[in-house]
Order: C-alpha cells, then structure tokens, then sequence
C-alpha cells in the first residue's frame, strides 16, 4: 500500500490478502512503502503507490472518476488501483471476479475456487462504470454493506460506510417529500393556501407551485437539511406518492402552457435549484417524473443541478420499454426521449416486478435490453424496484438481484450466460 494509504485502499488490501488466503491456503502480508523499505521480490501494488507513479503505467494517469479501476502488469509486479472513492476496492474485486472466477452470489455466502498454487495472466485494463447511481431497492437480498460492495450497487437500507467510499446519500427524505418539507400539521390550519387546490377546494394532498411562501419555505428546509448532511450529493424536492395537482389559476395557467403538471412542478423545482447552486455546487436536486408528471414541458428543461427521476410506473414488465407505448395515457418511450433532448440528467425508476408474489416474472431478458435501452439514450442511473422482502421461489430474487447488479456495472453482459453462472455456481449439482 502507500506510505499513508486512504482508508479505501487499506480495505481493499485486507480484502484481497483475505480471498487470496482463502484461495490458496497461504498467508500474504501487508505492507506500506516506506523510505526505507523496497520490495526485494515480485509484489501486487494496491491503491496510489510510490511503484505506481515509478513504474510509469499510463492507464494510470486516465480520469476514472469516483469509481473508475485499473489493472496493469509491468516487470512481473501486479498493479491495481482506482477513483478516488471506491475505485482500489472495486479493482480488487474486478481481480477477483473477472480474472479468478470469485462470486459472491448472496448475501452471507462466497463460492471460492481453491487453487494451492494459482496461476493465472491478468487482463491489463482500465473501466469507468456508465451508471453513476446503481441502486436498489431490488429486493432484500441486496440490502446488505458486504454484498453491495462486492457486486459494485448502493443500497438505500444499509449504506456502505464512508472509510470504504460510502454512498451517495440524500439530504432529507429519500422521494415523495414535500409532506416533510411542508408539513400539514404545520401549515394547514393557518395557510391552507400553501396546498393543492382541487376542485375548488384547498387540500393537503400536494403543495401548490406557485405559492412564493411555499418555495421559500422549500428552499429554507432544503439548505438547512443540506447543512445537517454535509457529506450529501443529492436533496429531494417532489410530490406525495398520489395524485392531486393544483389547480389554482396560477398553477393552471403553466400546466396547460405545457401540457402536464410537470410544468409547474418543475419551475417550482429549478428555482429551489437556482437558490443553492452557489453554495452547494456538488449538489442536484431530485423530482419525480412520476405518475402524470412523467412527461417533460413543453418549453423548458431542468436546470443542470436537477435530477429527474423518470418512473416507469405503468410500463408492463414483461415488454421493452420502446414496445409499450402507451399505458394510462402516457407514451413512455416518447415521455423518456422528450427528457434527453432537454438535457436531463436522467435516473430511471424501474418496476420489473409484478408485485404479486405467487406470480413468477419471467422477464429478466427484458430487463437488461431495457437497462441498454435507458443509457443508450441518456441515463445516468438506474433504480430495479420490486417486490419488498425477499422472494426465492417464484421470483428468484437471489438470482435477480445479483444478475441486475452485473448489468448495471456493466450493461454488455448477456443476459442467458448471467442465469447460467448464477444457477451453475449457486446451487452447484442442483443447478440443471
């Protein structure tokens, strides 16, 4: 390791010296370069290491961002190293995945090949991950620190620390927030104008848009969640899980100009955006292109620090997304390409499940050209959402949740040969 290596690289060098033991039966120490120490024999150099900048590697100069690795070979010496945040560990596990046929299918479990004397010619290389949010809720299975970190995810319900890269967390509530910014039991009684008008009448289902006390109110909360969270990257401002948009003439007025209630929801959103951009400059904003605010305006985009969240909440899960073209009123396809050409940073939200849990889904082939489909046009992030709980008989959710995790690392892998590793080193002679 370096002489003062981050704690990133020191999780990466236990893991591998770990594995490797496990591998072969022997022992492998560790040690930090010091100014009096040189290795006297052939060593794996793990993180930003003095042999490192020495041995002159130019894949080691590429910008591999927060999660990017690389793997190179020079004079017998073995060299990983990586972006900033968990880029030696994923180097590690690249290793050990791709080049060693390590797995680690589920949570709790590790399938291990076990080779007294491993040899082996690593592929010298570089990779930096599409998606910049990789993230569940898939099922259960997936919510665990160990498995996350293995199988390259984040996950909402328990967070890798931050000593081994952390997550990227949200300020605040994670979506559905405009109750907690606004609160009902708050406001109501005195300013029932500060909620959606419907039918003529003020209710506390959403917030009006365009309410200037509302946004202030907004933006006062979301600065001060901001600096309660100070290590946050994203802060979400969007509606209750319901419908019930305003209707006041003010708000009207935009959602017919633009022709869905995206129209006031994102003006509302892109100048709570404009008001922290200064002060929290690493910062997007999320909402939600959900239920009738999936499609975009029609005269105006999201500012560059938001993050629309596109949610395919009626799209059948058994059809490519380009397929379905339109369910409750809404062209999904056309809704998602009308996103890209405003520039949009674009997670998807995605419902592979069909949420009835005696009901198989047998439409994992789908699922992964749809992964495709969304970053060939412009997706940064994708969210698998399915069935709470865990579900290993008729949706195999050990099998989903791990064959998704490879896809969203790497959206090249097939589909067919993901099942087949999984069911041939998971459940072993039970596999046919």
């Amino acid at each position: 390791m370096p002489q003062e290596p981050t704690t990133q690289e020191q999780k990466a060098a236990a893991d591998l010296a770990q594995w490797l033991g496990e591998m072969t039966g022997g022992k492998f120490r560790i040690r930090s370069e010091t100014m009096s120490w040189s290795p006297q024999a052939t060593v794996i150099s793990v993180g930003r290491t003095e042999m490192l900048a020495a041995a002159e590697i130019p894949a080691a100069d590429e910008n591999l961002g927060d999660e990017g690795y690389g793997i190179a070979v020079k004079k017998g010496n073995l060299y990983l190293f990586g972006g900033k945040r968990r880029g030696p560990i994923y180097a590690v596990y690249a290793l050990l995945e791709e080049d060693l046929g390590c797995r680690w299918y589920a949570r709790n479990t590790s399938t291990i090949p076990h080779r007294p004397t491993l040899k082996f010619r690593p592929v010298p290389r570089t990779y930096r991950p599409v998606l910049d949010l990789r993230r569940d809720p898939y099922y259960a299975d997936a919510w665990d620190v160990d498995w996350s970190l293995r199988n390259k995810t984040y996950t909402s319900a328990a967070r890798v620390p931050e000593k081994w890269g952390g997550s990227p967390t949200t300020a605040g509530g994670g979506v559905h927030t405009f109750w907690g910014l606004v609160p009902p039991g708050e406001f109501f009684a005195e300013h029932p104008e500060y909620f959606a008008e419907v039918n003529g009448e003020r209710k506390d289902i959403q917030l009006c848009m365009t309410h200037p006390d509302v946004l202030r109110i907004v933006t006062e909360r979301v600065r001060a969640s901001l600096k309660a969270n100070p290590g946050a990257r994203l802060v979400d401002v969007s509606p209750n899980d319901a419908t019930g948009y305003c209707e006041c003439a003010d708000c009207k007025k935009i959602t017919d100009a633009e022709g869905t209630y995206m129209g006031p929801l994102l003006k509302f959103v892109n100048a709570a955006a404009d008001a922290i951009k200064d002060e929290y400059s690493e910062v997007l904003v999320t909402t939600l292109a959900y239920l009738d605010t999936t499609e975009p305006p029609r005269t105006f985009g999201p500012r560059d620090n938001v993050l629309i969240v596109f949610c395919t909440y009626f799209c059948n899960p058994n059809k490519y997304v380009w397929e379905d073209e339109r369910r409750n009123g809404i062209r999904y396809s056309a809704a998602f390409k009308g996103w890209k050409r405003w520039g949009a940073n674009l997670t998807i939200w995605d419902y592979p499940s069909h949420f009835e849990y005696m009901l198989p889904n047998l439409n994992d082939p789908v699922v992964g050209e749809n992964i495709r489909y969304f970053i060939k046009h412009g997706a940064r992030g994708y969210i698998a959402q399915c069935a709470h709980g865990a579900n290993y008989a008729a949706d195999h959710s050990f099998l989903r949740s791990w064959v998704w995790a490879k896809q969203m690392w790497n959206p090249d892998l097939a589909t067919r040969a993901l099942i087949r590793d999984f069911n041939f080193g998971f459940y072993g002679p039970a596999a046919p």
